[in-house]
């Protein structure tokens, strides 16, 4: 596997585990009807 494919696979398996993690704080927020703002590289319209 080139370095390129590997960046790849990486940058997608941590992205797979930010969300998994930002869902669970996003349903906290909104359970206690507090506004958030989300910012960051591993964020992707693919999750939301």
């Amino acid at each position: 596997i080139g370095s390129k494919v590997m960046a790849v696979e990486g940058y997608k398996a941590q992205s797979e585990m930010v969300m998994d993690s930002l869902d669970k704080l996003i349903t906290t927020w909104e359970d206690h009807k507090e506004s958030v703002i989300v910012e960051g590289v591993h964020l992707s319209l693919n999750f939301v």
